[in-house]
């Protein structure tokens, strides 16, 4: 007889393991923040004996989705960009005066309003891949709702035009450095840091070479974006003598070991091959590239990269590129996009679509020994849907719903390190209500130091 804190019974459970077992009356058994047992419930049953026992009932329990590409401390700024800012005039019209005005309140409420938005959809991880130039404000905004995840300071050390960012590759690392040992990042620790870059031809050969050896020396990912427009494999066949990104970073060994490349929109068959052989994380961001035509869908080869092996996860991206955190969102436009481009209903299944949300973001943030499936041992990391609304129903193909007809209305409860962070459909650890007017008020007044003009 066991021992365990909590006994989830009868629950309708999608392991997204290996073997994609389903277990249509489950049980998961929760102790000291980890999955001790999952199974059916008639062959757990007597086996254990638990503090607190919740009956599900039939409600539906997958593991919690892993966000893995987000700019969280930019958040209050969401839908500030107008419909005729193309990715350069944002820049510049947006993004660096973002940089000169920010303060830590900012990054601190616009962390915790992205956070509280993807805990109430079902993201229990997420990977911010380096926008933070208040990293401990904007950590403690993660920290108040409890979610795990990737912050990061935002790192160039060449091809940007702004005072804050004008860094060298030393000052680069040394910040690197800094955020890795102070934030570290591995499962028992919810909010850490990586070996974060904007990347897209903002790092120099030796600030990637100084960010790879930091990532393998402290045991985490170098995450970075790439590859984002048409002009990037252009552009760096015109800064790196000829070479196009994927061939220059396995160069350079960045593809040797834990690499999480993001967007990656436009990839050539070649950079394909080498994708194919080296197997890095990729992040595909369909509303990002949406917003702004890039070929997201046109011209990306996301479904001959899951075919060649590459662990291909979802991201939401951020207030100006996608405008939400929810990944049900990403999820559903991973499947409907690509069968409209290719012309082929099954180019990306359904269950392929929820695995790139879990098992494959757990792959990109260097978790997937700890979270991404519902398996003895790791996190107990995971979302609870309720029963009693209607698009769930008739519950038949219940992965099938979750792709195509919830998203986050069914989500009803919570889970990160077997801690309920939403129950019963609202945030356990902050007032939604006082955070969001805080967020507000903050909004309004960086707005103003900003010069944007406002309906309010």
């Amino acid at each position: 007889m066991r021992d365990v804190e909590l006994a989830l019974r009868r629950g309708h459970l999608l392991t997204l393991d290996s073997h994609r077992r389903i277990f249509p009356e489950g049980t998961l058994l929760i102790d000291q923040g980890r999955l001790v047992d999952v199974g059916p419930d008639q062959a757990l049953d007597g086996t254990y004996h638990a503090r607190d026992v919740v009956d599900l009932a039939g409600a539906v329990v997958h593991p919690g989705l892993v966000d893995a590409h987000t700019h969280v401390a930019w958040h209050l700024t969401r839908c500030w960009k107008s419909e005729e800012q193309d990715p350069d005039r944002l820049w510049s019209e947006l993004e660096y005066p973002l940089i000169t005005h920010i303060e830590p309140r900012d990054e601190e409420l616009g962390t915790a309003l992205a956070c509280a938005e993807m805990a109430l959809n079902g993201t229990t991880t997420f990977c911010d891949t380096g926008s933070c130039l208040h990293l401990e404000a904007a950590v403690a905004g993660a920290r108040r709702i409890g979610l795990r995840g990737i912050m990061g300071y935002l790192l160039a050390d060449v091809g940007l035009d702004h005072p804050r960012l004008k860094l060298s590759s030393r000052q680069c690392a040394e910040l690197l450095e800094r955020a890795i040992v102070e934030f570290p990042w591995d499962e028992d620790h919810l909010v850490g840091c990586a070996a974060c870059l904007i990347g897209m031809g903002t790092a120099s050969d030796e600030l990637l070479r100084q960010a790879r050896a930091l990532a393998d020396d402290h045991g985490v990912p170098v995450v970075m974006h790439e590859s984002f427009c048409a002009l990037a494999p252009h552009d760096a066949q015109r800064r790196y003598q000829g070479r196009l990104p994927v061939p220059r970073l396995d160069e350079l060994g960045l593809l040797d070991r834990p690499t999480t490349l993001v967007h990656m929109n436009q990839v050539t068959t070649a950079e394909l091959e080498i994708l194919r052989e080296k197997r890095p994380a990729v992040v595909h961001c369909p509303t990002a590239g949406m917003i702004y035509g890039l070929g997201a869908a046109r011209h990306a080869l996301f479904p001959e990269m899951l075919a060649a092996g590459v662990p291909v996860a979802l991201g939401t991206d951020s207030c100006h590129w996608g405008n939400n955190f929810n990944l049900w969102r990403s999820l559903y436009l991973a499947v409907a996009l690509h069968r409209e481009a290719r012309a082929r209903p099954s180019v990306i299944a359904d269950a392929t679509a929820l695995e790139m949300a879990t098992r494959h973001g757990a792959r990109a943030v260097g978790l997937e020994h700890a979270i991404g499936s519902l398996e003895p041992g790791k996190q107990a990391d995971l979302v609870i849907h309720r029963r009693d609304r209607p698009e769930l129903w008739p519950l038949l193909f219940p992965v099938r719903n979750l792709v195509f007809g919830c998203g986050g209305a069914t989500i009803d409860a919570v889970l990160v390190q077997g801690r309920y962070v939403v129950r019963n459909g609202r945030l356990t650890n902050v007032d939604l209500e006082d955070l969001l007017a805080e967020a507000q008020e903050a909004a309004l007044a960086l707005a103003h130091r900003i010069g944007l003009v406002t309906p309010l």
